[in-house]
């Protein structure tokens, strides 16, 4: 079963995002013409959630929102459903607020979309604008047919309650005011230690899915 949970990045007074990184550009960026946006990749129609790009070498571009040891989550600046994607690099190290353009293939990685075998990598810019969190409640990562559009994006969960700080998989459990519950992992190098029934005003995260057993 597919299990949607809010990746950790910050909570009220933690900040994981680190903006003030700067270097020189590496790269000229690609024509505007060859570029497919965040959206296109992500949108689908398809109840599995694949994109409608899966196996084809694509270029697009955007903001990076977080980074793991793996790879990094870009997003498109206007932020919103369908506009993040995570991209399988272990070859680079960007930080948060660079803008980049990419080009790789597109791959459903367990159901997860993602750019990788990357044949093309620039910095546009540093310290580029991340779009404020998408607003969501615990119900809409409940819910699969919500939750997909939301895959990757950077997104913010309001007053919630820890209901179980160990939920297995370094992951653990908030209830909101309605009720509803969802998972919190810190998967992009926040560092929290949730505590039982400890309220929280908010929690700020990348959006992603892993398999409940």
């Amino acid at each position: 079963m597919r299990r949607w949970l809010l990746a950790l990045l910050a909570l009220i007074g933690v900040s994981a995002l680190a903006l003030a990184w700067r270097w020189p550009l590496n790269a000229r960026p690609h024509a505007a013409t060859d570029i497919v946006p965040i959206h296109n990749l992500q949108y689908t129609a398809d109840a599995t959630g694949a994109s409608p790009y899966v196996g084809q070498i694509v270029t697009t571009k955007g903001v990076v929102a977080a980074c793991d040891p793996l790879g990094y989550v870009i997003v498109e600046p206007s932020g919103g459903p369908w506009r993040g994607l995570y991209i399988y690099d272990p070859n680079h190290a960007p930080r948060p607020g660079d803008e980049l353009c990419l080009t790789g293939v597109i791959t459903e990685y367990y159901g997860l979309t993602e750019l990788g075998n990357l044949s093309g990598y620039a910095v546009l810019t540093h310290m580029a604008t991340l779009p404020p969190p998408q607003p969501l409640a615990a119900a809409d990562l409940a819910d699969a047919s919500v939750a997909e559009s939301y895959e990757s994006v950077l997104a913010q969960l309001g007053a919630v309650t820890i209901a179980q700080r160990d939920a297995g998989a370094g992951e653990w459990v908030v209830t909101d005011a309605t009720g509803a519950s969802c998972r919190i992992g810190a998967y992009y190098d926040a560092t929290f230690l949730p505590v039982d029934s400890l309220p929280l005003t908010s929690i700020a995260g990348i959006v992603r899915y892993n398999y409940d057993h």
